[in-house]
């Protein structure tokens, strides 16, 4: 995580100064899955061919510069361009930073902390750069050929009707 870009993100958001006037709001782990679930989204599309290219980190950077466009413009509409190998490293961070966020929402944590009356786009963005942006994988690379994303809420319930 760049702390540095972080406040930069929350700054601009905020139009002003990040300071002790801000009120912080401490997100759970849940709270991060639901920032993050839009993105399930964003792969769905794709998620074919994505889960076929071999993971290689080497396509970190350009990852990470991906993250920051989408962070600071509002949407991933610039990843259009972007290489294979950074769909893959972008998928792969994208899940495993899921299974963090659980993690600790079973664990109890609160993962991180964002200003007050944050709105779901900046608690997106902000998970984004916390979680994904040069994320170290916890976990081994696995392969993702046989992925799926779900769809709905990630607070939906299995219930039949």
């Amino acid at each position: 995580m760049d702390s540095n870009l972080l406040l930069l993100f929350f700054e601009r958001q905020l139009g002003r100064p990040l300071d002790d006037s801000v009120r912080p709001e401490k997100l759970s782990g849940m709270d991060v899955i639901a920032a993050l679930w839009p993105l399930n989204d964003v792969f769905r599309s794709r998620l074919s061919r994505i889960s076929t290219v071999k993971y290689e980190e080497r396509f970190g950077s350009e990852a990470d510069d991906a993250i920051v466009g989408a962070v600071f413009s509002g949407n991933c509409d610039g990843w259009d361009g972007i290489s294979a190998g950074a769909w893959r490293v972008l998928l792969e961070r994208h899940i495993q930073a899921l299974m963090v966020a659980a993690a600790n929402e079973a664990a109890g944590n609160m993962l991180m902390t964002v200003p007050a009356d944050s709105s779901g786009a900046v608690k997106r963005g902000a998970a984004m750069i916390f979680l994904l942006h040069g994320m170290k994988l916890p976990w081994p690379v696995k392969d993702r050929s046989g992925c799926e994303l779900p769809t709905g809420s990630p607070t939906a319930t299995l219930r039949l009707h």
